[in-house]
């Protein structure tokens, strides 16, 4: 049952209070908080580059290529022939870092009986590569002064020192730079030998002996004081001229051994 209804509004006082705006109190609302977003994870340092490690032959091999083009043949064989003896890798391929300059110097000084021991010494696995190869057969042929095979050794050893696939490319500049100075250094003997032993000989003769073309062995004749008889195409040397081609302690006196070394490389190159 309802109970009576409710008088209406009369007085203004009663108008005015129900017109009143209840106003709600504010309540404080916390500031949202945030959560942190994970922390993206360090990247993880790069690992060191891993060192290099150099064998002894890798080692001395810059010390032989700086006594190479000073010139310093003998300082270089000394060296080269005691690094040898102190490495303890002795097979691996490195090795021909140390032996093909070592080997191309002995022959640079006219030494041939110990640049055939450094190749003899070697392995049979580095004997056996295309660069120890190579080596043997130059020391052969300069051995048995077999001119014809030495100057075409010299070519083929310099061409393959160039090679993208030779041993190492520094090695290969070593070696082409000292196998050109071994045929300078036997071209000035056999000129000086020549000089002392023919008073005159075919230029045929002489181009095999020195190998070099006509057109570069009459300059070369011309500026050791030879003369050069076109008509004949004979060459008559100088001794004066070769006087200073070598030194005093190579100028010994047995021009007896001096005939028999020309007369034997001429026999061969007669054959």
């Amino acid at each position: 049952m309802t109970g009576p209804p409710t008088p209406p509004l009369t007085t203004a006082a009663e108008m005015a209070d129900a017109n009143k705006t209840v106003t709600p109190i504010p309540t404080e609302t916390a500031p949202p908080v945030s959560i942190p977003a994970p922390a993206a994870s360090a990247p993880a340092p790069a690992p060191p580059p891993k060192q290099i490690v150099q064998n002894s032959y890798q080692t001395l091999f810059p010390t032989l290529a700086n006594l190479a083009h000073q010139g310093n043949y003998l300082q270089l064989i000394s060296a080269a022939e005691f690094g040898d003896l102190k490495a303890d890798d002795d097979r691996h391929v490195t090795r021909l870092l140390l032996i093909a300059p070592l080997v191309i110097a002995y022959l640079i000084e006219n030494n041939l009986p110990p640049a055939k021991c450094a190749l003899e010494r070697l392995p049979e696995k580095l004997a056996s590569h295309p660069l120890a190869q190579t080596l043997f057969g130059l020391l052969a042929s300069t051995w048995e002064k077999n001119y014809d095979h030495i100057y075409s050794r010299v070519d083929t050893l310099f061409h393959q020192a160039q090679q993208p696939d030779f041993v190492d490319p520094k090695l290969g500049e070593v070696v082409a730079l000292m196998v050109k100075g071994f045929e300078a250094s036997f071209q000035k003997r056999t000129i000086a030998l020549l000089s002392q032993t023919y008073a005159s000989l075919p230029i045929g003769v002489a181009q095999k002996y020195l190998g070099l073309p006509p057109d570069r062995l009459v300059p070369v004749a011309h500026d050791l004081g030879w003369s050069y008889d076109a008509s004949a195409q004979i060459l008559k040397p100088s001794a004066a001229g070769s006087a200073s081609v070598l030194p005093a302690s190579a100028q010994g006196p047995s021009s007896l051994h001096k005939f028999n070394i020309m007369a034997d490389s001429t026999a061969r190159l007669e054959l």
